[in-house]
């Protein structure tokens, strides 16, 4: 008997279909990545406490600096006249000051800052040992006696600092004279002192590249600078006095109120411009170089930007802020009334001029460590930069262009296959292989702006003016900025901080166990949180939850709190056809590449069962039974052979 080859036509065909069916019942079940990470133990956040106390907060050193330029060595000589104030509940016989300028970098030659005596005035001065350590970076002072809580001990001296060269650090000296850019900035030029907390003891760390290594207490700044009479002097403060010599002026320099650190930069090609805006002296500083994109426009930045912060935040205290080109690696750099801004991208020249006017409320005045907690003043100075896009410009994400904060977030790990957790140190960024940069400056501000949404604009905006007047000339951690949060929100917030602070990996759903009864109109289903085990904390979000009917139209459309993993049960009018939950701006998940904005479950015709599925096992049934009676053929020809 000659067989029909439709029967094996067919089979193939059966078998065809069957193998283009996936394992598991959802997609994201099935694409699960293999996330590099291992669980650790729950934390104990190390600043949900305080660990920087002052006995009293109005009290501060007073620095009295004298300087006199040498431009020919591109140096300084210095002489230093400190009133030291112990805010600290612990005595001291010895203080260690920083010296930044051996840490920058240079192209051939080093910056440094040599020391020539140091001394302490009672009723006369006495000479004190002292050493240089750590590559020349932390001299450690010896003093005569124990400077006691609530004390002060004044100290006198002298040194010599000479810039790095080439325009890549934060202080240098660099340009030419023949295209009229040559410009000497000097920051971080003349020993600065460390600060003691209760967390780390001495504060001294060395220069670093990553990040803003800086962490000073506020202090009462006086500056005489002398420099040639045919040059431009950009500094801290409000301009005093000018004192007029053979070919040189000396200029004294003080800030109204206390800052955290002082700096100048000097040119002879340097052009000004200036205007008063409520009562503050706004001057930028530029190259003529730059004319076309600074003159008229770095003004107008500045001046909005002071004005929107001074009006949301808190008042601006000081009479001057200076916005002055510089050479540099960087965009910019923040520092108390004087802010840096290169001259290489004119096309952001708006939003690095924004983004380093709003450290002077986020990192000036109210300060913290950058070492161990970067991220807070950075992510609330990148938020900033968005609400002066939403005032100016009707966007919080103006400045991102076509690549925005929500997008950067969603699709980071997609992307770089990199874990990242916000609070965590510049040395863990970097043992952690984390990148410090989008962290601070990308994800932080997201975070924020999420909170925003959960508390409520008017609620965020007070909370940030109370933060800013509570903590005023003082130093604060995280913990801080989250009491100061809920003391306006009313409500406890370690459920948002936790999760979104300390998580390495964003959250990331699937849906598990859908079913739906037809006889009680009861549709269950768990949302599996895939990336939970690999958090130290269960996040905890809104989402919108859209459910439709077989013709598309929209049966459910709700809000619902998605708390880990979380089962969901919902009475229905009608049978539903696809479950979603919607991804809007509100949500923050891991992407996976080319995801739609939305989390999708389409379900079959029998209790939730997938129609697939169903195509899926009849394939298997049907195949199998042909399989059989093609077998019982074969043999019964057999027979018939035999």
């Amino acid at each position: 008997m000659k067989r029909s080859p439709s029967i094996k036509f067919i089979l193939f065909i059966l078998l065809l279909l069957s193998s283009f069916y996936p394992i598991g019942f959802d997609k994201n079940l099935s694409n699960k990545k293999d996330l590099r990470g291992t669980n650790s133990n729950i934390i104990n956040d190390p600043y949900r406490n305080t660990v920087k106390t002052s006995i009293s907060p109005d009290k501060f050193s007073t620095f009295d600096l004298d300087i006199e330029f040498n431009e020919d060595s591109a140096s300084v000589d210095g002489n230093l006249t400190l009133e030291l104030y112990n805010n600290d509940e612990r005595s001291f016989d010895r203080i260690p000051f920083h010296l930044y300028l051996a840490g920058m970098q240079y192209i051939e030659r080093p910056g440094n800052i040599e020391i020539y005596s140091v001394s302490q005035i009672d009723s006369e001065a006495v000479d004190l040992s002292y050493e240089i350590t750590q590559e020349n970076q932390i001299l450690w002072v010896t003093l005569d006696n124990d400077l006691k809580p609530d004390s002060t001990v004044t100290l006198d001296i002298d040194f010599k600092a000479f810039l790095p060269d080439g325009g890549i650090d934060r202080a240098n000296f660099h340009g030419s004279d023949e295209n009229q850019t040559k410009i000497y900035k000097f920051s971080h030029f003349y020993p600065i002192p460390a600060v003691y907390d209760s967390y780390d003891g001495w504060n001294n760390d060395s220069y670093l590249s990553l990040g803003d290594p800086f962490y000073f207490d506020m202090g009462y700044y006086s500056m005489d600078v002398e420099i040639p009479d045919d040059m431009v002097i950009a500094a801290t403060g409000r301009l005093v006095d000018r004192i007029l010599g053979e070919d040189t002026i000396v200029y004294n320099f003080e800030p109204l109120q206390p800052v955290r650190e002082i700096t100048f930069s000097v040119s002879r090609y340097f052009l000004c411009e200036s205007k008063l805006v409520n009562g503050v002296n706004i001057s930028t500083y530029y190259l003529p170089i730059s004319r076309n994109s600074w003159s008229g426009n770095a003004l107008e930045y500045g001046s909005n930007a002071l004005t929107l912060f001074s009006k949301t935040f808190g008042e601006y205290p000081y009479n001057s802020f200076n916005v002055v080109e510089e050479h540099t690696q960087y965009g910019g750099m923040e520092y108390p009334c004087q802010v840096y801004i290169t001259g290489d991208y004119p096309d952001y020249l708006e939003s690095i001029i924004v983004h380093e006017t709003a450290h002077q409320w986020w990192y000036n005045l109210v300060h913290n460590d950058e070492v161990d907690q970067g991220f807070l003043d950075e992510g609330l100075v990148e938020w900033s930069v968005g609400y002066y896009g939403e005032k100016h410009y009707n966007s919080w994400e103006y400045f991102q262009g076509s690549y925005s904060y929500l997008d950067r977030v969603r699709n980071y790990y997609t992307n770089y296959e990199r874990a990242s957790k916000i609070n965590q140190s510049v040395y863990e960024f970097s043992q952690n292989d984390m990148d410090y940069w989008f962290v601070a400056y990308r994800k932080t501000p997201l975070i924020l702006q999420k909170l925003r949404f959960i508390v409520g604009n008017e609620t965020f905006i007070k909370s940030l003016g109370h933060y800013f007047e509570k903590y005023k000339y003082s130093i604060v951690f995280l913990s801080d900025f989250q009491a100061s949060i809920e003391e306006i929100y009313g409500e406890d917030l370690n459920w948002f901080f936790l999760p979104w602070f300390n998580n390495n990996y964003l959250p990331k759903y699937s849906f598990k166990e859908v079913k739906f009864d037809q006889e009680s109109s009861n549709l269950t289903f768990v949302v599996e949180s895939i990336n939970q085990d690999l958090n130290d904390f269960e996040y905890s979000q809104e989402v919108p939850l859209q459910i439709y009917d077989s013709a598309n139209n929209i049966i459910y459309d709700k809000e619902i709190w998605i708390n880990g993993t979380q089962k969901i049960s919902l009475s229905l009018s009608e049978s539903p056809k696809e479950i979603r939950l919607v991804y809007n701006e509100y949500v923050l998940v891991q992407f996976e590449r080319n995801q739609d904005p939305y989390l999708s479950y389409t379900m079959g015709a029998v209790y939730g069962f997938p129609i697939i599925s169903l195509i899926f096992f009849l394939t298997i049934i049907i195949s199998l039974t042909i399989l059989f009676f093609n077998s019982k053929v074969n043999k019964k020809e057999s027979r018939i052979r035999g």
